[in-house]
């Protein structure tokens, strides 16, 4: 009798005083983690305008917001990483890779978006004390370059493709500037693979793989919430302005060297590499709340 009442009441300490709670029978305990989009203290919204974007403090309306995210790990008091597993849901998590979601089709994002979202990971956990978290913005190669008429969810998001050299977009962020006399977009993702074509996937790793590897300290499980946010990814880019005869803004190609000079350290990568700069310490745009 005296378990059966303490359970409920242990179920709503922190995760890191006890592993009563949730616990998924395989040794884990269920979590989740909070994602955030914001433009500075604000959450990003469908149809909303923001000011204050770019280098010129420009305005403009979100079209998409989505990325995926990888090989999550908590990251405990002694240092140590500790792989965060996912729960595969069949829709936007599988046990390697989760979708987030953050655009609800409304106003001008039901161009390509629903009014399905995902802004928490599901997963388990070991019982322990975490103060850190970290995560790759990527897919991993072995399904980056699958056909997407038979990939499983989430990466069977024709809006998340590009094809099959070189494979998913692991950032989306879609932008209608100054009341649409601009649009400006960031898509980051592989490039330069080595591909027979477009229609074919490359065998080795392509030369610029662009996965930006995030790491946050301070992290509370349970509290804390990641947040990208768009005014410090868009501080240094002019978003009125776009090379002729290339895709608009940032869109990770070679000839976005412009456009995305400024947006990459942001995440913590050298456009000019699509590797990390400094071990991927150096990124702005992911921060707690």
């Amino acid at each position: 009798m005296l378990e059966r009442l303490l359970v409920p009441l242990l179920c709503c300490l922190p995760l890191a005083l006890t592993a009563a709670c949730g616990d998924d029978g395989g040794g884990g305990n269920t979590a989740t983690i909070d994602f955030a989009v914001k433009v500075g203290s604000a959450t990003a919204a469908c149809g909303t305008s923001y000011d204050n974007l770019g280098s010129n403090n420009d305005s403009a309306q979100l079209k998409d917001m989505r990325l995926y995210v990888t090989n999550v790990r908590l990251i405990d008091d002694t240092g140590a990483e500790v792989p965060f597993s996912l729960t595969p849901d069949g829709q936007f998590q599988s046990a390697e890779v989760a979708l987030l979601d953050f655009e609800d089709g409304s106003g001008g994002c039901s161009d390509e978006g629903d009014a399905r979202m995902h802004t928490q990971l599901q997963g388990t956990i070991p019982d322990g004390t975490y103060t850190g978290i970290a995560f790759e913005m990527d897919v991993p190669f072995a399904l980056n370059h699958a056909d997407i008429a038979g990939a499983e969810p989430p990466l069977n998001v024709s809006a998340m493709y590009w094809a099959w050299a070189i494979g998913h977009r692991f950032l989306k962020i879609d932008l209608d500037v100054n009341g649409g006399a601009n649009r400006w977009n960031v898509h980051v993702g592989s490039n330069m693979c080595d591909a027979p074509s477009m229609l074919e996937p490359p065998a080795t790793g392509c030369q610029h793989p662009n996965r930006a590897e995030i790491q946050l300290d301070n992290f509370t499980l349970g509290s804390s919430t990641v947040v990208l946010d768009l005014q410090t990814l868009l501080a240094n880019a002019d978003i009125t302005a776009n090379a002729a005869n290339t895709a608009y803004g940032c869109q990770s190609f070679p000839d976005d060297a412009d456009e995305c000079t400024n947006v990459y350290p942001t995440l913590g990568l050298d456009f000019s590499t699509g590797q990390c700069t400094s071990g991927c310490t150096q990124q702005t745009a992911f921060r707690l709340e």
